[in-house]
């Protein structure tokens, strides 16, 4: 690793793509949500620390491990909020893409989870009116062979990031086959 000015992103909150997840379904479309403002995504793990009889730390274990994105749309529509609305019950495959340093490298992120069913509007007057969003990443059943072979997922990660100088663009393989892959 070293010091690239062309990695610093200045841009927006990037794009997010999504795709209900349905056994048997041929689809390869995404769903584009709109403009973001900002797209935090986060990984988190639990550390437990054992102790040996004396009280003295003699290991930390990397214990539950959680990640989501937690992105603000811009777009307060009717569309998005439905979408947030019946979500429940349903799986969903998510396409995050950012450009960084002018577009120079692109950063992509794929993987699937759940859309949590709630939301919260704040109209005010003056002001741009945003429409939280949070998405629960879950840990697919195993590793999973993507097109393009970039997403490929071979350790069972709860995600996939990879950095180009050109987009990859988002998986093309069908609904069907990543409900296979991730769900079933």
């Amino acid at each position: 690793m070293s010091k690239l000015r062309s990695k610093i992103g200045i841009k927006g909150g990037g794009i997010l793509y999504i795709r209900e997840l349905v056994n048997g379904s041929s689809s390869t479309t995404w769903t584009d949500l709109g403009y973001i403002k900002q797209t935090p995504i986060s990984q988190e793990a639990a550390m437990l620390e054992s102790t040996d009889e004396t009280g003295a730390m003699i290991t930390i274990n990397v214990g539950n491990k959680s990640a989501k994105l937690t992105p603000t749309l811009m777009q307060a529509e009717k569309a998005n909020i439905d979408i947030i609305r019946n979500a429940e019950g349903k799986y969903y495959e998510f396409y995050y893409i950012a450009p960084l340093g002018g577009g120079a490298f692109w950063q992509e992120w794929n993987g699937f989870g759940v859309i949590v069913p709630k939301f919260a509007l704040t109209h005010a007057a003056n002001t741009e009116r945003g429409l939280p969003l949070e998405l629960i990443v879950l840990k697919p059943k195993a590793s999973y062979v993507r097109t393009p072979t970039d997403y490929n997922n071979t350790t069972g990660d709860y995600f996939v990031l990879i950095e180009n100088a050109t987009a990859k663009g988002a998986p093309t393989d069908t609904v069907d086959a990543a409900y296979d892959a991730m769900v079933e």
